[in-house]
């Protein structure tokens, strides 16, 4: 299949993704859908303090990166520290998405999130995310809105990752890639 009609279809697929249900609290929570076909949200972590935001762009390999970058829809500085770190803290190191399990993080007004394309795997570690959060912030700018994915290697198509305000039913996959922009 050709990038350009892959590229096409990203934002169909994305579109059938998760809502998040009103006042919902802050926290890290899994996404997916049960054996019955019910939307489930289950927290899996409470967050831990962010002392500092330390910038660590670490080296990428010759694949490139698409973003989608929310121009103008600035974010609050701590609350956008505090959902990544809890989001990166609570996948870890090696975690691979498997069954349709998307993550988001809440702080405040602000989710980060990393959601899959597909229903059979990908990969969701924190080193990814670091690295999807710092093309982000070198595309879009500093605590502006955005989404990153890394270009398929054929192995498995990387989350697609970002963060964005969060309000009540906020539909943070299907969301992900609206943007037309990919620098600011």
């Amino acid at each position: 299949m050709r990038a350009s009609t892959l590229l096409l279809l990203l934002p169909a697929t994305l579109a059938a993704s998760y809502v998040i249900p009103n006042d919902t609290k802050d926290g890290v929570y899994a996404t997916y859908t049960d054996d019955s076909g019910n939307e489930v949200h289950e927290l899996i972590g409470k967050g831990v303090e962010v002392q500092s935001a330390e910038s660590t762009i670490e080296a990428r390999d010759n694949r490139t990166w698409q973003t989608w970058c929310g121009c103008g829809i600035g974010l609050d500085h701590g609350n956008t520290d505090a959902a990544v770190q809890d989001l990166k803290n609570q996948i870890g190191p090696n975690q691979i998405n498997q069954n349709n399990v998307n993550y988001y993080s809440i702080r405040g007004n602000v989710v980060a999130f990393s959601c899959i394309q597909e229903a059979w795997f990908t990969t969701s570690e924190a080193s990814y995310l670091t690295n999807a959060f710092a093309e982000i912030t070198s595309r879009c700018g500093w605590y502006i809105a955005g989404t990153a994915q890394l270009s398929p290697d054929g192995a498995a198509d990387p989350s697609v990752v970002g963060y964005m305000q969060y309000s009540n039913g906020l539909n943070f996959c299907g969301n992900a890639a609206s943007s037309n922009r990919a620098s600011c």
